[in-house]
């Protein structure tokens, strides 16, 4: 049985714990990709695609080989500085992007990050068209709508970690507070990923008991629960302003895997992450966090909770909050460019089933000359009549779906000129940065001699 193989795009910190946790649970073969290489780093270079400097993924990656005969795992481990590395993954997991830093909310990562979402977009999409996509780049929320227009992939494909990493902070903190087991603990956080997430507190029970039946118990008070609520969204923030320097991410890879985890194995996990929506909790359109079913389809199910007045209208400004983020995401030039193309694409294929709808209504309609009654015996006239007005509507038709046609022809060649032109921009940008690193290297050799 061909093993599974699972690419993540990105050797920072995540990707390191990703390719770590995804050999221990003997989940695939495990490629790890990330764009420094040992020149990069020595040079000062830009590494703006990993989560910390030196990240060298042929490094990390034998070092978790190493870890194989230890933990009794078979795993194959392997690092590439290529995005050929990707070609034919099941699963893509994306880490890469600026981290966060103290003081520095996931919304200053927009402009920086979506350049890097978008290069590995088109890649994925060259590579592995097939594979189901996981997002944990920030700011969550757009980068996930970013990552699905660019590549053009299914949106049941492509998800992104959000409300397990949410979750699973409410529930230690939960656990904390009680002194209970973190297994006995449930939680479900929906909503954006940022600081208007929406942590319910009716959903969230212990060994079945709801939350809110602990302060009639005298075991927790309302505000220590809105304590919690509170520390959930800020749980990301805490621990930057802890490290002082990168942001979470034994946390995040652990949910990433997870997320893989049923994929892969087709469990059928309800499980809370950014899910595209098409007109479920009334959001058309958008990657909001709901609970969904994930399985060898991807997002098979998005489940529909009963929400109070007031869990809907926080929820209601947790949608607003990422609207007002992709709206933010579509300003920029690589955030502008992937919501023309997946608006082109919807057109196209608008145009597609208009074309078909035509093609039946046409068929319909010889259908019905066909079956005329000739009991009627109209006057031959009248029959003449009724063939011309017929041939005309056919002629109609066929000049429409010409037309219709045309369009199509013209709006795919003018998204293939788009498309080369974004390649010529990317390999100038690739000849600016070869000449940049020549340059450094010339003025270092002087320097060495001296």
């Amino acid at each position: 049985m061909k093993r599974a193989k699972i690419a993540l795009v990105g050797g920072g910190q995540i990707g390191a714990v990703l390719a770590f946790l995804s050999s221990l649970k003997e989940l695939g073969d495990v490629s790890v990709f990330d764009v420094v290489e040992e020149r990069e780093i020595a040079a000062g270079g830009r590494g703006a695609s990993s989560s910390s400097a030196g990240c060298m993924p042929q490094g990390k990656a034998l070092d978790i080989s190493q870890a194989g005969p230890i933990e009794g795992v078979d795993s194959r481990v392997t690092g590439s500085n290529q995005f050929a590395a990707l070609q034919g993954a099941d699963v893509v997991i994306v880490t890469a992007g600026v981290p966060r830093k103290p003081g520095m909310s996931r919304d200053d990562l927009l402009s920086i990050n979506s350049k890097i979402v978008s290069e590995v977009a088109d890649n994925i999409k060259l590579h592995a068209p097939d594979a189901f996509v996981i997002c944990i780049t920030n700011p969550l929320d757009a980068m996930v709508q970013l990552m699905q227009e660019r590549s053009g992939l299914p949106p049941a494909k492509v998800v992104g970690m959000a409300g397990v990493l949410d979750s699973a902070r409410f529930r230690t903190f939960v656990a904390e507070k009680l002194n209970v087991s973190v297994q006995d603990v449930q939680a479900m956080v929906m909503g954006g990923h940022g600081d208007a997430m929406v942590p319910l507190t009716r959903y969230c029970t212990v060994s079945g008991v709801p939350l809110p039946d602990f302060v009639s118990m005298g075991l927790l008070t309302q505000k220590d629960i809105d304590d919690i609520v509170q520390r959930t969204r800020n749980g990301g923030g805490e621990i930057v302003n802890l490290l002082k320097a990168g942001s979470a991410f034994f946390a995040p890879a652990a949910s990433g895997v997870l997320m893989a985890e049923a994929y892969l194995k087709d469990q059928k996990r309800v499980i809370p992450c950014a899910a595209y929506l098409t007109g479920q909790y009334g959001v058309n359109g958008l990657y909001v966090g709901v609970p969904c079913v994930i399985g060898a389809g991807g997002v098979e199910k998005v489940l529909e909770l009963q929400l109070t007045a007031e869990e809907r209208n926080m929820f209601e400004k947790s949608v607003e909050a990422v609207r007002s983020l992709v709206d933010a995401l579509n300003k920029t030039p690589h955030g502008s460019e992937a919501a023309a193309s997946a608006a082109a694409a919807k057109k196209v294929l608008l145009l597609q089933q208009q074309v078909l709808l035509q093609q039946h209504l046409l068929l319909q309609l010889r259908f019905v000359s066909m079956e005329l009654p000739l009991c009627l015996e109209l006057p031959k006239q009248q029959q003449q009549q009724r063939q011309q007005q017929q041939q005309q509507q056919e002629q109609q038709q066929q000049q429409q779906q010409q037309q219709q046609q045309q369009q199509q022809q013209q709006e795919q060649q003018q998204q293939e000129q788009q498309q080369q032109q974004q390649q010529q921009q990317q390999q100038q940008q690739q000849q600016q940065q070869q000449q940049q690193q020549q340059q450094q290297q010339q003025q270092q050799q002087p320097q060495q001699q001296q």
